[in-house]
């Protein structure tokens, strides 16, 4: 069962009586792991946290989904501000953004939880290890029990129908920064406007939203609901697109086997 094998892996872990940190991004992979933690009560440790990045990187609906998913646990939460904008190396949004950007976050948690905590965050075994954030989280010695004990993306799903709140189980997104394109740099303003733009899309009824910002257009992607985006949906996207930039703005539908 992937849970007795999901709690064999944390128990080793907890062994040493060090802090256990999990870095809960709002998603159901650290969902699930925070969920199995908290069910195991003081079994493995009495010394578990959440701990959950907050910067101009982070969508705030992700950072309340965690908050949820750590109070529906009861788990000790913590939200941790992380100036990444101030690396340059992350707000030139080069090629290699996502492996610094990773390095800082989980280097911040190290400093906050010291050299002996045992950090872990919610890869999964099918996940790509030579991605460069996990690149980054290997090379900080930082745990992957999903990923360690050979659980892939159908375990984990079946153990967020079993333990996390549908409400909690968002499926995997990604931060703000990864809609504008490589190479353009990134501000808070800009990175806002992008998770503005994208919650009024949701907020209209549309599903599966994600944007998709160049130096010459802004392009929405989006599931159809039936109705068809409404004129004042349009005007409100190119108006807060004029704030940022003599920009196109395009709507355009997923095919229908993405949705």
């Amino acid at each position: 069962m992937a849970e007795q094998r999901l709690l064999r892996y944390l128990s080793t872990l907890a062994r040493r009586g060090d802090p256990l940190v999990i870095a809960l991004s709002g998603g159901v992979d650290s969902a699930v792991l925070a969920a199995v933690l908290g069910r195991s009560g003081n079994t493995l440790t009495d010394r578990v946290f959440a701990i959950t990045v907050t910067s101009d990187m982070a969508f705030a609906r992700d950072v309340h989904a965690a908050e949820r998913v750590a109070k529906s646990a009861s788990l000790d939460h913590i939200l941790l501000p992380v100036p990444l904008l101030h690396d340059e190396r992350i707000s030139n949004n080069g090629p290699d953004r996502c492996y610094w950007c990773k390095r800082a976050m989980f280097t911040a948690m190290r400093h906050r939880f010291g050299d002996r905590a045992v950090i872990m965050d919610g890869t999964n075994a099918e996940d790509n290890p030579e991605r460069p954030g996990i690149r980054a989280s290997r090379e900080l010695g930082i745990h992957s029990p999903l990923a360690g004990c050979g659980l892939g993306k159908e375990h984990v799903l079946e153990m967020a129908s079993r333990f996390v709140s549908p409400s909690r189980n968002n499926p995997p997104d990604s931060c703000r920064a990864t809609r504008i394109m490589t190479g353009n740099p990134l501000s808070p303003q800009l990175l806002a406007m992008v998770e503005d733009l994208e919650n009024r899309v949701i907020a209209a009824g549309f599903h599966n939203v994600r944007l998709r910002v160049d130096e010459l257009m802004i392009t929405i992607r989006y599931s159809q609901n039936g109705e068809g985006i409404s004129d004042s949906l349009r005007s409100c996207a190119h108006g807060l697109a004029a704030a940022h930039g003599d920009r196109q703005v395009v709507f355009s539908p997923w095919e229908p086997c993405h949705a």
